[in-house]
Parts: C-alpha cells; sequence; structure tokens
C-alpha cells in the first residue's frame, strides 16, 4: 500500500506498537529513524509501516490473512493516510506429475505457441493483466523454488525483495510445478479504507487462483 507523506506516521506508530501488543499479537519489531518492522504471530505475519506506505506479508501454505486483519486495521485508522494504490502480490507453486523436460515442453507449445522442435531448455512468460498489475510464470524444478519465492531469480526481483532463502530451509518443494509470481494493483481507493482494501484483495484473490487454474488445466490437458 503507498500514500502521501504522512506526519501521523511519526505521531502514531509508538501508539500503533502499543496496541498490536496490548492484543496479544506482537512478538517482535524493530523501531527505524522512517519505518517500524513488526512480526504478528509468527514468523510467517508480518508488517513494514513508513512514512509512505505499509506492506503486510504472509509467507507459506499456514500463513492467514484474517489473523491479522485487525493489526493492518488498527495501523490505517491511527495513520489515516491518503492511499494511492493497493496492491496484493501472491505466489504460487503447483506441482506437476510430469517430467520437467515433458512440462518445458509443453508449456513451449501451448503458452508461447513455438513448436516443440525449437527445443528450448526453459523459459518463463511476464504478462500484464492490466497497467497495474503483472504476472510472471514458468516450469520450475524443486532446486529453484526459494530463489522463485525471494525473487533472487526471476524478472519480478527489480519488484520487492523478499525474505531471505533461509526462511524456506527443510520446506519439501515439489520435484516439477507450475510458479506463478503474481501482484494484482489498483488506484481505485475511495469510501472506507480498510472496507475498499479488504474488497481488493478479495478481488486479487480470486483473479491470481484462476489464472493458476487456468495454467495448470492448460499444461495438464491430454493431447
Amino acid at each position: 500500500m503507498r500514500w502521501r507523506p504522512a506526519l501521523t506516521f511519526y505521531e502514531k506508530r509508538i501508539e500503533i506498537l502499543r496496541c498490536l501488543d496490548d492484543r496479544g499479537v506482537l512478538r517482535a519489531f524493530r523501531v527505524g529513524d522512517d519505518s517500524v518492522d513488526t512480526r504478528l504471530m509468527d514468523a510467517r505475519h508480518e508488517m513494514t509501516i513508513t512514512q509512505e506506505g505499509l506492506s503486510l506479508d504472509l509467507f507459506g501454505q499456514g500463513a492467514d490473512p484474517d489473523v491479522v486483519w485487525d493489526s493492518l486495521t488498527e495501523a490505517l485508522e491511527r495513520i489515516e493516510p491518503t492511499v494511492s494504490l493497493i496492491r496484493i502480490g501472491f505466489q504460487h507453486i503447483v506441482p506437476l506429475a510430469m517430467p520437467f523436460e515433458e512440462s518445458v515442453a509443453k508449456g513451449q507449445e501451448r503458452f508461447l505457441s513455438l513448436s516443440p522442435t525449437l527445443d528450448l531448455q526453459d523459459w518463463a512468460l511476464l504478462i500484464n493483466p492490466d497497467p497495474h498489475s503483472a504476472v510472471e510464470f514458468g516450469i520450475i524444478r524443486a532446486d529453484e523454488a526459494a530463489d522463485r519465492l525471494t525473487r533472487w531469480a526471476g524478472r519480478m526481483r527489480g519488484d520487492k525483495p523478499l525474505a531471505g532463502v533461509r526462511r524456506w530451509v527443510g520446506v519439501t518443494f515439489p520435484d516439477v510445478a507450475i510458479f506463478a509470481d503474481s501482484y494484482w494493483g489498483t488506484t481505485q481507493v475511495g469510501g472506507q479504507l480498510v472496507d475498499e482494501t479488504r474488497k481488493h484483495w478479495t478481488a486479487a484473490n480470486e483473479r491470481a487462483g484462476e489464472l493458476v487454474d487456468n495454467l495448470y488445466a492448460t499444461i495438464s490437458a491430454q493431447d
């Protein structure tokens, strides 16, 4: 979430931390000159607030936006920012029951409309569903998953650095999978900010899920 620089961030940041602590959801925090970083509930939920915006990062399948939604609400109600952009991002890893080379070849033909005789070793595709959204997807092996999730690899890496590879140590990834990294943005922010944010999150979740379902159906379809 991005907004015009807000003086209220400096006036309210400690109050926000106190509220989170009183509610029993604050597990760790760090106060910088121009930012406040928090860990909520556990290591899977992190929120950062600055004078110019807020980010809420959820990691892993067990992360749940509902359990930290009140924390987001507390911050927004205190800062009362003038928001210019809301952007919701998702990362999907969907297992494929076929060898990597076959998956790459089918994707090459079905997504890129290129002949299998070109014999591409790998590929990834970046698309823009609308001016404020982007999706990168491709086929990955298990040992590529952590680099993709942290954006050390791929064309989305300039968008926003994510937590280090160590977060994914010990996680078992599928041998072959579709990987999709997407964000869905809107500048149409009016009315009640919390309600608008929740509405956009719901819509973005549906769009991302529908896209990934279609990608899986396309590459898994029988010839």
